[in-house]
């Protein structure tokens, strides 16, 4: 009879520890479900003054994700399991901004999630990037390509300055070879959303000139901007370096087929343009030019 009650107080104590175990385990569960909320669409959270869209939507996305260099992930309001992961989204609600519905662009998920329902409303890899493309880095990180010049890639995106991490800054354009190097990776893929309106007529060339390219310190310099089917142009200017580098001193966005100014500190600059469509852009040769603090003596020319 002993042994029938022992059995019995046994099986009843292992039932009740059972119950304790599983009802701890489901408030772990609402709790979690509770405080862990999901990344979400946080557009309405940028700052809109920071950027002005043209209609060319792939243009306005590499746009956006420049223009919000050193938000942070509060700024915007983004929330999740870590604070970290908001590089997708950020790409996301920089497509929404610039006028994409959810045909082109999706939101959730990890990077590879992310990829995953891009591919699935039509984006597609590309070799030659372009300005608007997506750009993903491993399998953990994502931005957007906001210009390629002279093969070089340059980026921008969201969570991208790891130092003040929980929360991630933007950090604006970079180049994107060192990005994937300060990550101990590489770039994995380009994808290109399926951006609407795409027309075989993007513009054809551009080009800038001056009427000559060598200039005394506070002159006012004239680079005439021309194109075959662009309506807006961006003009980039650059300081050249000893090593061999360039330094970006100027970026001008207009409709305008010149611009005008002045340059202060001698020294050996160039400036080269995109012109842009709703359907496209195009590229410029670079063009080479020097400012002087006092005319140069003893020169000569030779044949």
């Amino acid at each position: 009879m002993k042994t029938c009650r022992r059995k019995w107080f046994v099986q009843w104590v292992a039932a009740f520890v059972s119950i304790v175990l599983f009802g701890t385990y489901l408030g772990s569960l609402s709790m979690n479900t509770l405080t862990v909320s999901a990344i979400c669409c946080r557009k309405d959270g940028f700052d809109k003054s920071r950027y002005t869209l043209t209609g060319n939507v792939a243009q306005d996305v590499a746009t956006i994700a420049k223009s919000q260099a050193g938000r942070t992930c509060s700024d915007f309001g983004y929330s999740g399991v870590d604070y970290g992961a908001w590089c997708d989204e950020y790409v996301a609600d920089c497509l929404e901004n610039a006028g994409c519905d959810d045909s082109i662009v999706a939101h959730g998920g990890t990077v590879a999630d992310f990829e995953k329902k891009m591919r699935k409303r039509g984006a597609v890899v590309v070799s030659s990037p372009q300005p608007g493309d997506l750009l993903f880095f491993s399998w953990s990180h994502v931005e957007i390509v906001t210009r390629v010049e002279g093969g070089t890639v340059y980026c921008a995106g969201g969570n991208n300055q790891g130092k003040t991490y929980p929360g991630g800054r933007c950090a604006g354009e970079r180049n994107a070879q060192s990005v994937a190097k300060s990550m101990g990776g590489s770039i994995r893929l380009y994808l290109r959303p399926n951006y609407k309106g795409v027309n075989p007529n993007p513009p054809k060339w551009a080009k800038v000139t001056l009427d000559h390219y060598a200039w005394m310190a506070g002159e006012t310099l004239t680079f005439n901007l021309s194109s075959e089917g662009g309506v807006a142009y961006t003009v980039g200017i650059d300081t050249e370096n000893a090593d061999g580098g360039r330094t970006r001193i100027d970026t001008h966005d207009t409709r305008d087929t010149s611009y005008s100014r002045s340059f202060n500190n001698p020294g050996k600059y160039s400036c080269y343009i995109t012109t842009y469509n709703e359907y496209g852009l195009a590229d410029s040769e670079r063009i080479y030019f020097e400012v002087y603090d006092k005319k140069p003596e003893n020169v000569s020319v030779s044949l």
